[in-house]
């Protein structure tokens, strides 16, 4: 069908409602708190404060709160009173408790981003409070309400110029000559500045120069400056600034304030410290300082006193310019909304401090890498504002930075700035009055700033010194013998562009300095170690710049070495430095997340050039931390998102880092679904020392989870049922075979995490983590025979390990596991682990230039670079990848892990094929049988002893025939039939001695007739089995044989074996060998299985021609026992088959098989094998999801898949990897067009009720479909416990399961699974469309459009809804918005933004925004037909 578009128009009408006055009113409340006042659960929860401002006591009962202004009822108080001026708390915590007298929680919470909060008082009363249409961005330590608010004014208390007294001290000055009340009415007079030798238009005053009384006779002079207050209480501020040369100490009232370059213990001839306050220039921006006044103020004439000093008697200038401004408060005070700087909940509330927000700087370039000089414009939209900006990356305020400032109070302030080099440009916006604008950062990098980047920039401390004094090397330049020589300066700009950056930003002292930098001091650890950075991120691939501020830390152990100058940092993101969530695509578009609380950028140093020892740098690889997360994702496994970038200190090339997400609680939750406080975890750091991840206060003290000790204790006591409660045994296995086989040495004793979910109660996740020190970089004498299968680590996973390997079942295991992962194309298997390498060292090939360029020379000249690098990765490939897997096989022997009994071999190991393959299997073994199932079992099923079934038992009856001469008997003797009724009968054992030995006890029948006639005889033994029953039950057979010298066994004419018997046997055949006596008496065991075919119901003969090594021999025997096991006594499946020849595929599904050889199993080898079409991304989609049914039961749980294809599709190998726990059954189909559904219970784990990632995979390990659905708006919320399911809409169409848009809710109550409840579209024309797709004609109702305020900012924009048929899949659904009827653009999605509002109400929101230039809007609706 052609698609329709169906428009509709109307203009927006502003309206503005009425407000009600009511005596109970919200004074105050917190939308961000982190404070002290915790509610009854001990919690930090958001507070609302209602007090009664009237005379009377009044009742609560009627009044509501709300943060939805379509449902101004939804929390109601009960019913309890307020005193008069009394004040209640009401706690927006969600918990909904409203049980009077007791305390008060609603059901929602306050968003820190700004939303609709009202007071609802009864109908004759009505909206008692409100922020409408939002509130304002609310911030940490911080609350929101009403309060007094004075507006302070700026007043210059010591202008420049002014008017000051001087004078050269002697001995003979008094000590008082800095206090208000001293006489210096024989002073010297003069105007600011004070001092001698400097030309510049006023910076020497009238009366102010002091070169005849101080050149050459004296260093020091003393300047005093008198300025008067009113009102000494209504400072708030004050802020000197300054031109000084060389130093200074400044006092008020007499009070020392600042020592600037002076002596500890100043005299009137005292000199400067240091030059370091040298030369002044006109033009350069004074020096500020922050006056602590408190308590020295007088009223009347107070007294700044300065002590000027020169560096010597003989220097040529020396120079005092002072400023001081004063933030006076107002007398003029008024009662506002605004921000309290200090929260009194539950109190009278304290003045305002700011009324409301300046609005964020925007810079007219965004950051990004340049080649030529721009000029950029800094701008901000209030009006009246300043605008403060740095660009040597230090943070802008009132103290520091170029000051721009409004014309007047009616314009907006304008930076303009040239910028030539690469530069951290910064700046705020501030207003008085108003909360500053955050600081907003913007990094221009010029490539050839990088590649000529000095080894000692201004402005930054060389050598390297921390607070201990200690030395550093340190290290800024970019290495020339590299730059332009080793590479091309395009090759390194190529190398810096071909993966993303990471820009940080920050005042240098919060690295560099001695004292209090991260950098210098790298060992600090802990919140006091954190400081405030800018990150900026740029030149991710098909996603825009991004910057907002942060907390850094440094992050490791060893890598806070000092000598290691490129450490490993954490960034934590907080409400108090902007946002608490990273929400931004970091590994791109497809990952599974875009959303971090925490990153870390690692600088490699286990594997890379700046580590200290030669073996480790010379073969730096850069990638091997990466490859172990890499291949643990291959082996099934969720792991930390991870990548590499170039990291920039405020514009100083850092060099390339590891960025990956940290492990934490926050972490699985956003990950994995439910809240972090449902997770719990630990880390093994620092030598087996364990760090627990959200435990209670025991645990932690304890060091130890009680989960964690649970599975210790019950490994301990070989309750391997009980251990799988906590560790799903699988992928703990997995985890220890990957550092196995990998030789981690770092590992299990450090770097271990692991985490679990306690609600609902889930099993351990292992995770990698720092995994550098492996393999060849394990240490100084590592080869590819490195062994840490031995490594047993106190109440580490090798303690839990060593403990289960005791257990067979256990032990078996974990052999199939390294079979499956190791072998055939598994994700551990040679080629494998090589392409995983090989991906990795293709992807920083050319980043590692410009690595090269900036550490290669730090231990090492010439510098190290790709040369070295590419000879190590040869290293791998030649000689650890083709040549581990045998060693890891040898070492999981020698533990137990791994069997003697080599596997079976496939001819074709799974894939894709036609009806009627072959498949051959092979044994590599000297014996043994291979057994396979084709349903998907394994062909063993148990660790039970075999247990022993006779058919000729030690002691029975037999027919024995010694020859003297050759009968002709050949071997028809053998068999069943033969007339053996001349023979002689007896009981076996059958034997003689000359002397009697240790063989009498065994000799039943004596044979000294063959002494010295014949060294064989003939020995015939009846069997029977009753019936074919019996027959069925036998599964294997096995002789057990005591004999001396040598025998050939037959079962009724067939060789079955033998032992030191002739290849062609005669009536006088000799062993071709002696069998030690020692050996002879005890039973020796043949697997002669396949001979089982060779048994017949009724009478059976075991035949046996049993040899001395001589006629003369001093003694024989003969002692044949033979017993068969059935399969369940063998440990066999009841569905295992034994393998004769090959097998032929007709169908889907999984062949497993192993080798039973002398009652031991090798390791299980399967392989999935697909006949039909496979399904796979294309032809198989998640179309329905019930995650949360209403009420308290899970049972209507389930998840629905469909086939959207025209062909039916095997869903052999197909497996739900995230979010639930499923693999489909091998011969499970689909036909075309229809559904399969998984109920709760058919799968394992749960259905998140607040929305997780959900992966679906193919039998090859693909994904076919992953996507984290949601439970909050824009998806839709009805399915949240309401009753609905979530339903995709039209799924054959394979709309992107991403996108909230893409979903609907049910139309029904539990959904519909297995069917469709979407209606198709039959009619024809616009009215046929307008009836099918929507419920109620669009915007006649003016509630389903308007303008409202954005969350958290002071931009509106015109939002539209429509009321759309809930089935009508084939309907495409959009608002276009406009300002002149000509331009259109579709809208911002934004779902049913109302949960009250009835059916499925659909809302759009304008991308532009609305403001007074263009108020009038118009929106249309667009309907197409698919």
């Amino acid at each position: 069908m052609d698609k329709t578009p169906i428009l509709c128009f109307f203009i927006l009408l502003f309206l503005c409602p009425a407000k009600t006055f009511s005596q109970l009113k919200i004074t105050e409340f917190s939308a961000n708190y982190e404070g002290t006042y915790l509610d009854e659960d001990g919690d930090a929860s958001d507070w609302i404060e209602i007090q009664n401002s009237g005379s009377k006591t009044l009742s609560t009962k009627g009044y509501y709160l709300t943060d939805n202004s379509n449902n101004l009822n939804k929390w109601n108080f009960p019913d309890q009173t307020i005193p008069s001026n009394g004040i209640i708390i009401v706690f927006a915590s969600g918990k909904d408790r409203n049980i009077k007298g007791r305390e008060l929680h609603t059901n929602f919470s306050l968003s820190s981003d700004g939303e609709f909060l009202a007071l609802v008082g009864p109908k004759n009363v009505g909206i008692a409070t409100e922020f409408s249409p939002a509130y304002p961005k609310q911030f940490s330590n911080y609350s929101y309400g009403f309060g007094s608010h004075d507006i302070p004014s700026e007043k210059t208390l010591i202008p420049w110029p002014s008017t000051a007294k001087w004078i050269i001290p002697d001995n003979s000055t008094a000590d008082s000559w800095n206090l208000p009340e001293f006489d210096d009415s024989d002073w010297f007079e003069g105007k600011t500045g004070i001092g001698f030798g400097y030309n510049f238009p006023n910076f020497i005053g009238p009366g102010g120069n002091t070169g005849q009384e101080m050149r050459g006779i004296s260093p020091s002079a003393y300047i005093r400056i008198a300025f008067t207050l009113d009102d000494p209480q209504a400072v708030k501020s004050m802020d000197l600034s300054m031109h000084f040369e060389d130093a200074v100490i400044i006092y008020l009232n007499g009070h020392e304030l600042i020592s600037e370059s002076a002596p500890e213990s100043p005299g009137p001839n005292s000199t400067a410290l240091n030059n370091l306050n040298s030369e002044v220039f006109s033009g350069d921006p004074m020096k500020i300082f922050s006056l602590d006044f408190a308590g020295k103020l007088i009223t009347g004439e107070n007294v700044l006193s300065f002590h000027l000093m020169n560096n010597s008697v003989t220097s040529s200038d020396v120079l005092l310019i002072p400023k001081l401004i004063a933030q006076l408060s107002s007398s003029q005070e008024d009662t506002k909304k605004g921000y309290f700087e200090s929260p009194t909940p539950g109190k009278p509330n304290s003045t305002i401090a700011y009324t409301g927000l300046v609005k964020d700087t925007t810079f007219s370039v965004d950051r990004g890498f340049f080649a030529d000089p721009f000029d950029v414009t800094v701008s901000c939209k209030t009006t009246g504002s300043t605008i403060i900006y740095t660009t040597d990356g230090s943070e802008p305020g009132l103290e520091n930075g170029i000051k721009i400032v409004s014309a007047n109070e009616e314009t907006q302030p304008a930076a303009h700035i040239r910028i030539t080099k690469t530069t951290p440009l910064r700046a705020i916006g501030i207003k008085t009055g108003l909360m500053p604008s955050n600081t907003d950062t913007q990094t221009y990098i010029f490539l050839d700033d990088v590649l000529d980047q000095d080894g000692n920039p201004q402005g930054y401390p060389f050598p390297w010194k921390n607070r201990s004094g200690q030395i550093i090397g340190g290290d800024y330049g970019m290495d020339p013998n590299v730059v332009g020589s080793l590479y091309t300066r395009e090759e390194i700009k190529e190398g810096l562009l071909d993966i993303p950056t990471v820009s940080i930003v920050t005042d240098k002292t919060n690295l560099f300095d001695q004292k209090t930098g991260i950098q210098m001091n790298s060992q600090d650890s802990g919140d006091s170690s954190e400081r405030v950075v800018s990150v900026e991120l740029i030149n991710f691939p098909e996603s825009p710049t991004e910057q907002l501020n942060a907390g850094m830390r440094m992050n490791g152990n060893a890598s806070r070495s000092p000598t290691r100058p490129k450490h490993n940092f954490r960034l934590i993101f907080r409400d108090e430095y902007g946002s608490n969530i990273l929400k931004y695509p970091l590994f791109g578009s497809e990952a599974v997340t875009d959303q971090f609380n925490s990153i870390i950028l690692r600088g490699g140093n286990g594997n890379s050039w700046i580590h200290p020892h030669a073996n480790v740098y010379n073969n730096a690889m850069y990638i091997r931390d990466q490859w172990f997360r890499d291949a643990h994702s291959l082996m099934g496994y969720p792991e930390t998102l991870q990548r590499e970038v170039h990291v920039y200190f405020n514009g100083l090339y850092w060099g390339m880092h590891h960025l990956f997400e940290r492990i934490e609680e926050e972490w699985t939750a956003e990950r994995f679904g439910g809240n972090k406080d449902e997770w719990e975890g630990f880390r093994i750091v620092a030598g087996s020392r364990i760090e627990i991840i959200h435990g209670t206060e025991k645990e932690v003290s304890q060091g130890i989870l009680n989960s964690w000790d649970s599975i210790i204790k019950f490994a301990k006591a070989g309750n391997l049922e009980a251990v799988s409660e906590y560790l799903d045994l699988d992928s703990f296995i997995d985890y220890l075979l990957l550092n196995f086989h990998a030789g981690n040495s770092d590992w299990d004793q450090n770097n271990v995490r692991a985490m679990r979910r306690v609600s609902p109660p889930g099993k351990y996740m292992f995770f990698c983590h720092d995994a550098e020190r492996a393999g060849f970089n394990a240490g100084a004498s590592s080869t590819v025979s490195i062994n840490v299968t031995t490594k047993n680590t106190v109440r580490g996973p090798t303690s839990i390990h060593n403990d289960l390997r005791k257990i067979p079942a256990y032990a078996i295991r974990f052999a199939d596991r390294a079979h499956l992962h190791l072998f055939n194309g598994g994700a551990l298997s040679p080629e494998n682990g090589a392409q995983l390498w090989k991906d990795r060292a293709d992807g920083i090939r050319l980043a590692l230039k410009a690595e090269s360029a900036r550490w290669g020379d730090f231990r090492r000249e010439p510098p190290l670079s790709l040369i070295d690098w590419e000879k190590s990765l040869e290293r791998e490939y030649e000689q650890w990848f083709p040549f581990r897997t045998p060693v890891t096989i040898s070492q999981l022997r020698a533990r137990g892990l791994y069997p003697k009994t080599e596997s079976p071999d496939f001819s074709q190991h799974g894939g894709q094929f036609s009806s009627g393959f072959s498949l051959e299997m092979t044994n590599s073994n000297a014996g043994g049988t291979i057994y396979y199932t084709l349903d998907g079992s394994d062909p063993r099923t148990s660790d039970t002893e075999p247990e022993e079934n006779f058919l000729v038992p030690e002691k029975t009856s037999a027919l024995v025939l010694v020859q003297s001469e050759d009968g002709g008997l050949g071997l028809d003797w053998t068999n069943v039939n033969f007339n053996d009724s001349q023979w002689q009968s007896g009981q076996t054992g059958i034997g003689f001695e000359k002397i009697a030995g240790d063989y009498q006890p065994l000799i039943n029948f004596p044979l000294s007739s063959m002494l010295g006639v014949n060294a064989s005889c003939m020995i015939r033994v009846p069997f029977n089995i009753p019936n074919q029953e019996a027959l069925n039950k036998i599964f294997s057979l096995e002789l057990n044989m005591k004999y001396d010298d040598g025998y050939a066994a037959f079962i009724n004419g067939e060789f079955v074996a033998g032992k030191n018997n002739p290849e062609t046997l005669t009536w006088n055949s000799r062993a071709t060998r002696s069998h030690l006596d020692s050996l002879a008496i005890e039973f020796e065991s043949v697997d002669i299985s396949n001979a089982t075919s060779k048994l017949k119901v009724g009478k059976n003969i075991l035949a046996i021609q049993a040899m001395n090594s001589s006629r003369s021999g001093s003694d024989f025997l003969i002692i044949p026992q033979l017993s068969y096991g059935t399969k369940s006594s063998n440990g066999l499946s009841p569905s295992a088959i034994r393998y004769n020849s090959s097998v032929t595929l007709s169908k889907s599904g999984a062949v497993k098989a192993r080798i039973l050889e002398d009652g031991v199993w090798s390791a299980l080898n399967q392989a999935k094998f697909i006949v039909g079409v496979p399904a796979e991304a294309g032809n198989l989609v998640i179309s329905e999801i019930h995650y949360n049914p209403s009420g308290q039961s899970e049972e209507n749980e389930f998840i629905e898949l469909m086939n959207i294809s025209d062909q039916t599709i095997q869903l052999t190998g197909v497996s739900f990897s995230a979010g639930i726990q499923y693999n489909f059954e091998d011969d499970a189909t689909l036909e075309p067009m229809k559904r399969i559904v998984l109920r709760h219970g058919e799968y394992t784990g749960q259905l998140d009720n607040g929305g997780e990632n959900i992966t679906l995979l193919d039998a090859n390990g693909n994904i076919i479909e992953s996507f984290r659905y949601n439970d909050k708006s824009p998806w839709p919320e009805a399915p949240d416990g309401n009753g609905p399911s979530l339903v995709r809409i039209a799924p054959e169409h394979r709309l992107s399961p991403e996108l909230p848009s893409s979903w609907r809710p049910s139309v029904q109550d539990n959904g519909n699974p297995g069917s469709s409840d979407a209606t198709s579209f039959e009619g024809n024309g616009h009215e046929a469309i307008l009836s099918y797709s929507l419920k109620t004609s669009p915007f006649k109702n003016t509630g389903s459009y308007g303008i409202t305020q954005l969350k958290g900012s002071s931009d509106f924009v015109f939002i539209a809804t429509i009321e759309a048929n809930i089935s009508s899949d084939d309907a495409i659904y959009a608002i276009e918005f406009s300002s002149d009827l000509q331009h259109w653009n579709e809208g911002i999605f934004l779902g049913k933004i109302d949960p009250n509002s009835p059916g499925n109400t659909l809302s759009w929101q304008s991308k532009t925004l609305v403001n007074d230039q263009n108020p009038q809007q118009f929106a249309r609706v667009k309907i197409t037909i698919r």
